[in-house]
């Protein structure tokens, strides 16, 4: 089960967090294919907090957006791989030539 990312300065509070009306001209569809686990977690968290899933997933999406060049957010992909190099040899150098034998 993938965990969402976590911050680590506090963010807002989903309560907190304010949907602006967005106009129908700039909105678009999207479709997500995941377990249904995730979507009825996802639906009992947003009705819990007094909003819909789709104002939940535009939020989430709104943090990301205004968080994006922000170094000490990890995403999830991130944090598995941290620490994957430990005790490697990780010369610029050696892995161009790890390449270089690949492609030959």
């Amino acid at each position: 089960m993938m965990k969402l990312a976590k911050f680590k300065k506090p963010g807002p509070k989903v309560k907190d967090m304010v949907s602006k009306p967005i106009p129908k001209q700039d909105r678009i569809n999207i479709f997500v294919r995941t377990e249904k686990e995730f979507v009825n977690s996802a639906r009992k968290f947003a009705k819990k907090n007094n909003m819909s899933l789709s104002t939940l997933i535009e939020n989430y999406f709104r943090v990301i957006h205004e968080n994006i060049n922000d170094p000490s957010i990890e995403m999830p992909g991130c944090r598995s791989l941290k620490g994957i190099l430990k005790g490697c040899c990780t010369n610029p150098s050696h892995y161009q030539r790890y390449l270089q034998n690949k492609y030959k």
